[in-house]
């Protein structure tokens, strides 16, 4: 039997009383889902106009990245199947998964998030500083051979 999306919301324990009071995590799915909605929005300002490109090897690698954080996620989801839920508590009576994307890490959708991630930043930062404006102390060539020098701070 198809569920509803008003039933698969109650299965994993949604309500309105806990939208009003975060009685299961509900705010931490709601600030999740708009920190990777954040991921369609462009850089800005955009890296070209500060003269910054970013090498097509990189893009690549970062598109890669993203690719296998999707499978990643994907694999997760499918690993975990009744016992998938949003929210940070579990489903009351659901099984321990640790087989699959489980048996090799405890959270394989965070993991996919992280992964996800570090691939838009390769998408669409340029250069290796994490802000614009970013003028690190002390510089290493070794860490980063083939690509130019990654910034390090200073303790």
């Amino acid at each position: 039997m198809k569920q509803t999306l008003e039933q698969r919301l109650q299965h994993w324990g949604f309500s309105w009383a806990g939208l009003r009071d975060n009685r299961h995590g509900e705010w931490w799915v709601l600030a999740q889902m708009a920190l990777i909605a954040a991921h369609a929005l462009p850089p800005e300002p955009a890296p070209a106009t500060l003269g910054l490109h970013w090498p097509l090897a990189l893009r690549i690698t970062g598109a890669a990245v993203v690719v296998i954080g999707m499978v990643v996620g994907a694999l997760g989801v499918l690993n975990l199947g009744e016992s998938l839920s949003p929210l940070p508590e579990p489903i009351p009576g659901a099984a321990l998964i640790t087989e699959g994307a489980y048996g090799r890490c405890r959270h394989p959708l965070y993991q996919s998030l992280l992964l996800c991630s570090l691939g838009q930043g390769r998408l669409k930062v340029c250069r290796y500083r994490p802000w614009p404006g970013f003028e690190p102390q002390v510089w290493s060539a070794d860490l980063f051979p083939l690509h130019g020098r990654i910034p390090l701070q200073r303790r």
